[in-house]
């Protein structure tokens, strides 16, 4: 998990310095809690798009008080 959370940081450091936006993250709650961790890392500075596949979100992942999309 912990391998996934840094190729992430650096995914979204690296497109943030070439566009001056943040990464939206889009993932499923599922795999975001099962490849990461359920990190907390990157609800402070990126949107989050959840792929819902069911009538209800569910559980948020770690960090995300809302989704954007």
């Amino acid at each position: 998990a912990s391998a996934m959370v840094s190729w992430i940081k650096d995914f979204a450091n690296t497109y943030k310095a070439r566009t001056g936006r943040d990464v939206v993250i889009y993932t499923a709650t599922s795999w975001w809690q099962s490849c990461t961790g359920n990190s907390a890392a990157f609800g402070s500075t990126n949107p989050l798009w959840v792929a819902r596949y069911a009538s209800s979100v569910g559980t948020l992942p770690a960090g995300w008080g809302f989704y954007t999309m």
